[in-house]
């Protein structure tokens, strides 16, 4: 996938060379995450719910690049102390130790933890694409009980930022008979031309390929009722 610059290589060691390319991963894993947010790749989900999940795409960036830019201060501090003839042993930090020079065996003792979480956002990410509503919050609900207690957490952060949309759509049914749904994603429908005498019975249907896996169908049948019961008593 990765291949180190043929004019630079020389000047490394078999041991640098492998660590530089396991290093890359990360980079690569980045990239992917960042195109998954990026609206104009035509690559990221779609609708309010999928706007949810790509902000919070960028909010993870950020976390990422925060941590990066720890790393490069940290760097920069040993620089300045090699350059005063001091170093400050001891100081606790939350990346490699302070002080201490930053070498590639600290590097790849640090990037594991962020390239398992680009990996799994990455994966994540990937299967979300094009999906929109209750569809995209079922996919990403796909991927929670797998074990791992990182993944999980994550996999309910996002699940949280792309239910807010769902969730207000949900109460203004329930509480005021309406739609909002300029995406088509919520999981309750309202049909046109239907006639006078059949309002109640196909005027609202439910709209099943965005119904979440995570909501039941009496549930979703006691909030389409729910609903149409307010809009028609209004």
């Amino acid at each position: 996938r990765f291949q180190l610059d043929q004019q630079n290589i020389k000047f490394l060691t078999t041991g640098q060379a492998g660590m530089l390319l396991r290093l890359s991963e990360l980079g690569y894993y980045h990239d992917r995450v960042v195109k998954f947010s990026d609206v104009s790749t035509g690559f990221n989900a779609i609708g309010s719910m999928g706007q949810a999940l790509i902000s919070k795409l960028k909010e993870e960036l950020a976390n990422f690049h925060g941590q990066v830019a720890m790393l490069h201060d940290e760097m920069q501090r040993f620089r300045q102390a090699s350059v005063n003839g001091i170093a400050n042993k001891g100081k606790k930090d939350s990346g490699p130790n302070a002080g201490d020079e930053m070498t590639l065996f600290k590097l790849l003792a640090w990037y594991i933890k962020p390239l398992h979480r680009m990996q799994w956002l990455t994966k994540i990410a990937d299967a979300c694409q094009v999906k929109k509503g209750g569809d995209l919050a079922s996919t990403v609900y796909d991927f929670l009980d797998n074990g791992n207690d990182m993944v999980n957490k994550l996999v309910e952060d996002l699940l949280t930022a792309i239910c807010g949309p769902l969730v207000r759509m949900i109460s203004k049914w329930i509480l005021e008979g309406g739609i909002s749904d300029m995406h088509r994603e919520f999981f309750v429908k309202s049909i046109k031309d239907v006639g006078v005498d059949r309002l109640w019975h196909d005027k609202f249907r439910l709209r099943l390929p965005m119904l979440p896996k995570f909501v039941p169908m009496d549930m979703a049948n006691k909030i389409l009722m729910t609903g149409k019961s307010i809009n028609f008593l209004r």
